[in-house]
Protein backbone atom coordinates (compact mmCIF):
# COMPACT_ATOMS: atom_id res chain seq x y z
CA UNK A 1 0.00 0.00 0.00
CA UNK A 2 3.14 2.40 0.81
CA UNK A 3 4.52 1.18 -2.15
CA UNK A 4 1.57 2.33 -4.13
CA UNK A 5 1.17 5.59 -2.82
CA UNK A 6 4.66 6.74 -3.25
CA UNK A 7 4.50 5.63 -6.94
CA UNK A 8 1.14 7.78 -7.40
CA UNK A 9 2.36 10.72 -5.52
CA UNK A 10 5.45 11.00 -8.13
CA UNK A 11 3.32 10.29 -10.81
CA UNK A 12 1.10 13.08 -9.86
CA UNK A 13 4.53 15.28 -9.19
CA UNK A 14 5.48 14.66 -12.83
CA UNK A 15 2.25 15.32 -14.13
CA UNK A 16 1.59 18.52 -12.28
CA UNK A 17 4.92 19.78 -13.04
CA UNK A 18 4.49 19.07 -17.07
CA UNK A 19 1.25 20.81 -16.48
CA UNK A 20 2.67 24.04 -14.54
CA UNK A 21 5.73 24.02 -17.50
CA UNK A 22 3.04 24.08 -20.46
CA UNK A 23 0.77 26.62 -18.36
CA UNK A 24 4.12 28.92 -17.91
CA UNK A 25 4.92 28.62 -21.53
CA UNK A 26 1.43 29.39 -22.67
CA UNK A 27 0.83 32.30 -20.51
CA UNK A 28 4.44 33.87 -22.12
CA UNK A 29 2.50 33.05 -25.64
CA UNK A 30 -0.51 35.15 -24.68
CA UNK A 31 1.41 38.15 -23.52
CA UNK A 32 3.04 37.95 -26.93
CA UNK A 33 0.03 38.00 -28.67
CA UNK A 34 -1.30 40.72 -25.81
CA UNK A 35 1.73 42.94 -27.00
CA UNK A 36 1.18 42.49 -30.35
CA UNK A 37 -2.47 43.78 -30.52
CA UNK A 38 -1.67 46.98 -29.11
CA UNK A 39 0.59 47.86 -31.83
CA UNK A 40 -0.88 47.44 -35.13
CA UNK A 41 -0.05 50.24 -37.01
CA UNK A 42 3.75 50.26 -36.39
CA UNK A 43 5.47 47.50 -38.34
CA UNK A 44 6.14 44.51 -37.95
CA UNK A 45 9.75 44.07 -36.71
CA UNK A 46 10.88 40.85 -35.42
CA UNK A 47 11.66 41.37 -31.66
CA UNK A 48 13.75 39.00 -30.23
CA UNK A 49 13.02 36.61 -27.67
CA UNK A 50 13.00 37.46 -23.96
CA UNK A 51 15.28 35.12 -21.99
CA UNK A 52 14.30 32.54 -20.14
CA UNK A 53 14.24 33.26 -16.45
CA UNK A 54 14.78 30.33 -14.25
CA UNK A 55 13.80 32.37 -11.31
CA UNK A 56 10.67 33.07 -12.29
CA UNK A 57 10.31 29.07 -13.41
CA UNK A 58 11.31 28.22 -9.95
CA UNK A 59 8.51 30.25 -8.21
CA UNK A 60 6.30 29.53 -10.23
CA UNK A 61 7.04 25.76 -9.85
CA UNK A 62 7.37 26.59 -6.14
CA UNK A 63 3.51 27.83 -6.45
CA UNK A 64 2.66 24.45 -8.28
CA UNK A 65 4.01 22.40 -5.48
CA UNK A 66 2.68 24.08 -2.76
CA UNK A 67 -0.78 23.61 -4.54
CA UNK A 68 0.21 19.78 -5.32
CA UNK A 69 0.77 19.55 -0.87
CA UNK A 70 -1.94 21.36 -0.48
CA UNK A 71 -4.11 18.82 -2.44
CA UNK A 72 -2.36 15.78 -0.82
CA UNK A 73 -3.00 17.47 2.63
CA UNK A 74 -6.73 17.50 1.69
CA UNK A 75 -6.52 13.72 0.34
CA UNK A 76 -4.95 12.97 3.21
CA UNK A 77 -7.71 14.76 5.58
CA UNK A 78 -10.37 13.22 3.52
CA UNK A 79 -8.75 10.11 4.10
CA UNK A 80 -8.93 10.55 7.81
CA UNK A 81 -12.36 11.95 7.81
CA UNK A 82 -13.05 8.10 5.86
CA UNK A 83 -11.70 6.30 8.30
CA UNK A 84 -12.88 8.44 11.15
CA UNK A 85 -16.36 7.75 9.63
CA UNK A 86 -15.83 4.05 9.22
CA UNK A 87 -14.28 3.88 12.75
CA UNK A 88 -17.28 5.14 14.15
CA UNK A 89 -19.75 2.92 12.10
CA UNK A 90 -17.71 0.13 13.44
CA UNK A 91 -18.15 1.48 17.14
CA UNK A 92 -21.59 1.94 16.56
CA UNK A 93 -22.32 -1.71 15.01
CA UNK A 94 -20.05 -3.06 17.59
CA UNK A 95 -22.17 -1.31 20.59
CA UNK A 96 -25.21 -2.31 18.76
CA UNK A 97 -24.18 -5.70 19.23
CA UNK A 98 -22.91 -5.78 22.28
CA UNK A 99 -26.63 -4.38 23.39
CA UNK A 100 -28.53 -7.17 21.56
CA UNK A 101 -26.14 -9.61 23.24
CA UNK A 102 -26.77 -8.02 26.31
CA UNK A 103 -30.80 -7.91 26.07
CA UNK A 104 -30.30 -11.88 25.01
CA UNK A 105 -28.77 -12.45 28.12
CA UNK A 106 -31.16 -10.68 30.37
CA UNK A 107 -34.12 -12.16 28.64
CA UNK A 108 -31.86 -15.86 29.25
CA UNK A 109 -31.54 -14.75 32.40
CA UNK A 110 -35.16 -14.25 32.90
CA UNK A 111 -36.16 -17.19 32.16
CA UNK A 112 -34.09 -19.11 34.01
CA UNK A 113 -35.36 -16.70 37.13
CA UNK A 114 -38.88 -18.14 35.99
CA UNK A 115 -37.64 -21.68 36.32
CA UNK A 116 -36.02 -21.43 38.92
CA UNK A 117 -39.46 -19.85 41.15
CA UNK A 118 -41.23 -22.29 39.55
CA UNK A 119 -39.30 -25.19 40.74
CA UNK A 120 -38.98 -24.02 44.08
CA UNK A 121 -43.31 -24.03 43.55
CA UNK A 122 -42.97 -27.45 42.89
CA UNK A 123 -40.39 -28.09 45.19
CA UNK A 124 -43.22 -26.63 48.51
CA UNK A 125 -46.08 -28.14 46.80
CA UNK A 126 -44.13 -31.54 46.83
CA UNK A 127 -43.25 -30.85 50.46
CA UNK A 128 -46.93 -30.65 51.57
CA UNK A 129 -47.93 -33.37 49.66
CA UNK A 130 -45.29 -35.81 51.71
CA UNK A 131 -46.11 -34.03 54.71
CA UNK A 132 -50.12 -34.67 54.30
CA UNK A 133 -48.99 -38.43 53.60
CA UNK A 134 -47.01 -38.74 56.64
CA UNK A 135 -49.89 -37.46 58.77
CA UNK A 136 -52.56 -39.54 57.07
CA UNK A 137 -50.22 -42.53 57.85
CA UNK A 138 -49.79 -41.52 61.44
CA UNK A 139 -53.56 -41.27 61.70
CA UNK A 140 -53.26 -44.57 60.44
CA UNK A 141 -51.01 -46.21 62.46
CA UNK A 142 -52.95 -44.38 65.38
CA UNK A 143 -56.02 -45.87 64.57
CA UNK A 144 -54.58 -49.41 63.80
CA UNK A 145 -53.12 -49.20 67.44
CA UNK A 146 -56.00 -48.36 68.92
CA UNK A 147 -57.86 -51.28 67.80
CA UNK A 148 -55.72 -53.33 68.15
CA UNK A 149 -55.62 -51.98 71.68
CA UNK A 150 -59.43 -53.01 71.76
CA UNK A 151 -59.44 -56.11 70.67
CA UNK A 152 -55.87 -57.31 73.04
CA UNK A 153 -58.25 -55.52 75.81
CA UNK A 154 -61.26 -57.62 74.81
CA UNK A 155 -58.75 -61.19 73.86
CA UNK A 156 -57.35 -60.16 77.49
CA UNK A 157 -60.80 -60.15 79.13
CA UNK A 158 -61.43 -63.47 77.38
CA UNK A 159 -57.81 -65.08 78.31
CA UNK A 160 -58.74 -63.66 82.30
CA UNK A 161 -62.34 -65.67 82.45
CA UNK A 162 -60.47 -68.81 81.01
CA UNK A 163 -57.62 -68.44 83.73
CA UNK A 164 -60.42 -67.95 86.11
CA UNK A 165 -62.32 -70.90 85.14
CA UNK A 166 -59.56 -72.91 84.81
CA UNK A 167 -57.83 -71.97 88.33
CA UNK A 168 -61.73 -73.04 89.62
CA UNK A 169 -61.43 -76.28 87.96
CA UNK A 170 -58.30 -76.60 89.26
CA UNK A 171 -58.73 -75.66 92.78
CA UNK A 172 -61.40 -78.22 92.73
CA UNK A 173 -59.00 -81.18 91.59
CA UNK A 174 -56.24 -79.95 93.70
CA UNK A 175 -58.92 -80.10 96.64
CA UNK A 176 -59.98 -83.27 95.37
CA UNK A 177 -56.87 -85.21 94.82
CA UNK A 178 -55.09 -83.55 97.60
CA UNK A 179 -52.33 -81.83 95.58
CA UNK A 180 -51.01 -78.44 96.35
CA UNK A 181 -50.01 -76.70 92.87
CA UNK A 182 -48.99 -73.45 92.22
CA UNK A 183 -50.37 -71.27 89.57
CA UNK A 184 -47.17 -71.33 87.12
CA UNK A 185 -47.64 -75.49 88.04
CA UNK A 186 -51.23 -75.47 87.11
CA UNK A 187 -50.86 -72.90 83.43
CA UNK A 188 -47.97 -75.76 82.54
CA UNK A 189 -50.31 -78.66 83.25
CA UNK A 190 -52.17 -76.84 80.60
CA UNK A 191 -49.65 -76.13 78.13
CA UNK A 192 -48.22 -79.36 78.51
CA UNK A 193 -51.67 -81.40 78.30
CA UNK A 194 -52.17 -79.12 75.14
CA UNK A 195 -48.90 -80.26 73.19
CA UNK A 196 -48.70 -83.78 74.35
CA UNK A 197 -52.22 -84.16 73.03
CA UNK A 198 -51.69 -83.13 69.43
CA UNK A 199 -48.33 -85.94 69.78
CA UNK A 200 -49.91 -88.70 70.95
CA UNK A 201 -46.82 -90.88 70.42
CA UNK A 202 -45.43 -89.06 73.24
CA UNK A 203 -42.64 -86.31 73.45
CA UNK A 204 -39.68 -86.10 75.49
CA UNK A 205 -38.78 -83.35 78.25
CA UNK A 206 -36.28 -81.08 75.89
CA UNK A 207 -39.02 -81.09 73.37
CA UNK A 208 -41.72 -79.99 75.99
CA UNK A 209 -39.65 -77.81 77.35
CA UNK A 210 -38.52 -76.19 73.69
CA UNK A 211 -42.04 -75.35 73.24
CA UNK A 212 -42.87 -73.90 76.84
CA UNK A 213 -39.67 -71.53 75.73
CA UNK A 214 -40.93 -70.58 72.64
CA UNK A 215 -44.46 -69.21 74.40
CA UNK A 216 -42.14 -66.97 76.65
CA UNK A 217 -43.20 -69.49 79.51
CA UNK A 218 -39.71 -69.74 82.08
CA UNK A 219 -39.11 -73.05 83.34
CA UNK A 220 -36.31 -75.77 84.13
CA UNK A 221 -36.00 -79.26 82.78
CA UNK A 222 -35.76 -80.77 86.02
CA UNK A 223 -38.80 -79.04 87.41
CA UNK A 224 -40.80 -80.40 84.12
CA UNK A 225 -39.67 -83.71 84.40
CA UNK A 226 -41.01 -83.06 88.57
CA UNK A 227 -44.45 -82.20 87.84
CA UNK A 228 -44.90 -84.48 84.96
CA UNK A 229 -44.29 -87.27 87.46
CA UNK A 230 -46.38 -85.83 90.55
CA UNK A 231 -49.34 -86.35 87.82
CA UNK A 232 -49.49 -90.04 86.66
CA UNK A 233 -52.97 -89.94 86.17
CA UNK A 234 -52.40 -87.19 83.54
CA UNK A 235 -48.85 -88.03 82.25
CA UNK A 236 -47.13 -91.94 81.55
CA UNK A 237 -43.67 -92.15 81.08
CA UNK A 238 -42.80 -94.64 78.37
CA UNK A 239 -38.97 -95.73 77.93
CA UNK A 240 -37.15 -97.76 75.12
CA UNK A 241 -34.10 -98.83 74.02
CA UNK A 242 -30.70 -100.13 75.89
CA UNK A 243 -27.83 -98.43 78.33
CA UNK A 244 -26.93 -95.15 76.68
CA UNK A 245 -29.60 -95.27 74.00
CA UNK A 246 -32.62 -94.93 75.97
CA UNK A 247 -35.42 -93.10 74.83
CA UNK A 248 -38.06 -91.69 77.85
CA UNK A 249 -41.07 -90.10 76.29
CA UNK A 250 -44.18 -88.78 78.13
CA UNK A 251 -47.74 -89.29 77.13
CA UNK A 252 -51.11 -87.48 77.99
CA UNK A 253 -53.34 -90.30 79.62
CA UNK A 254 -56.30 -88.36 81.32
CA UNK A 255 -58.46 -89.46 78.85
CA UNK A 256 -58.04 -93.07 78.65
CA UNK A 257 -57.50 -93.58 82.69
CA UNK A 258 -60.90 -91.58 83.54
CA UNK A 259 -61.95 -94.86 84.75
CA UNK A 260 -59.46 -95.10 87.37
CA UNK A 261 -59.09 -91.96 88.88
CA UNK A 262 -59.61 -92.17 92.59
CA UNK A 263 -61.23 -88.87 92.55
CA UNK A 264 -64.13 -87.09 90.73
CA UNK A 265 -64.41 -83.55 89.64
CA UNK A 266 -66.52 -81.24 91.81
CA UNK A 267 -69.07 -79.41 90.02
Amino acid sequence: KKISEIFLKEFYTNEIKQNQLEEFLSTRMDDDMEMSDEEPSEPKKKKPDEPFNPQQLQEFLARGTMREENDSLKCQIEAYKNELEMMKAEKVNGLSEKDSQLKILQQAMQGMQQQLIQAKMECKQFENELKAVKQSQLEEKKAEKSCEGSEDKEEGTTSEEKQSSSKETSVSTVSSTGLTLTEKETKLIGLVSCFLHVHPNGASVDYIWSYLSQLNVSTRTSELEELLLRLPMLFKLNMSGVGAGIEKKWQFVAYSNTAFIPFSFNS
